[in-house]
């Protein structure tokens, strides 16, 4: 089965530059109008969107965003982290470049605006908000609702390939035989938000009652690491996990 493109588009392909006449003339009244421009403008150029919606930020262009300035502390930020408060970025090579995903990005802002007082903190505060108008933007939530509907309308066709290919009569977490194939669905083990590459992969999923699945949807289980203690929990089979 061919697994999807990870395309990424710039920002400029998807929606127009910030405008920060949108920002509250009181908050501006109190800063620089050029510093707020620089975030804009750093956000605006520096971002692709993956086509399932997940922001990505080059690390060159960051410094304007989380305020850092000629220092360099950005990269150790990014890189490093800060024991027992930040984790380090995963970094994600597009075009050459390291990125780091937007959600990496708000973990660095929060961690700043924690620990900073004044317009800097405001700043910080302006550049985490612009990045929460770039998820609400409406191109970005078409371009993610047209990849989750691709991968859901192929998660049938992925059950019954993962079914054939390893002869499975029993539900993989509970042991259970089942003899009507539509009481089972195909469970992504690492889900198609958190690791888009392996969506249409028929080893990254397991054959599970449609209850449980739904219980695991609830919970919010996302990774391989969430499933297997999810499994412990419920002294569920792990022979998926080998």
């Amino acid at each position: 089965m061919n697994y999807p493109t990870l395309r990424y588009y710039d920002l400029s392909e998807l929606t127009d530059p910030f405008s920060i006449n949108e920002i509250s003339n009181a908050t501006l009244d109190q800063l620089d109008r050029g510093n707020v421009e620089s975030i804009a403008k750093a956000l605006y150029t520096n971002t692709k969107i993956c086509v399932n919606g997940v922001p990505f930020i080059k690390v060159k262009g960051i410094a304007d965003i989380i305020r850092t300035g000629n220092s360099g502390l950005e990269r150790a930020l990014i890189y490093q982290g800060i024991p027992g408060f930040l984790p380090r970025s995963e970094i994600v090579s597009i075009d050459g470049f390291d990125h780091i995903s937007g959600h990496s990005l708000c973990a660095i802002l929060d961690s700043r605006i924690g620990c900073r007082s004044g317009k800097t903190k405001q700043y910080l505060k302006i550049a985490l908000n612009l990045y929460f108008r770039i998820l609400n933007s409406g191109a970005v939530r078409d371009l993610k609702e047209m990849f989750l509907e691709e991968i859901e309308q192929k998660r049938s066709t992925l059950k019954n390939e993962r079914i054939r290919t390893y002869n499975i009569t029993q539900c993989e977490f509970t042991g259970r035989s089942f003899g009507d194939s539509s009481l089972m669905q195909f469970a992504h083990i690492d889900s198609v938000v958190y690791n888009p590459s392996t969506a249409l992969d028929i080893n990254n999923g397991v054959i599970i009652f449609r209850d449980i699945h739904a219980d695991m949807t609830r919970r919010g289980i996302n990774t391989y690491e969430e499933t297997y203690s999810y499994c412990e929990e419920h002294g569920y089979f792990l022979d998926w996990a080998d």
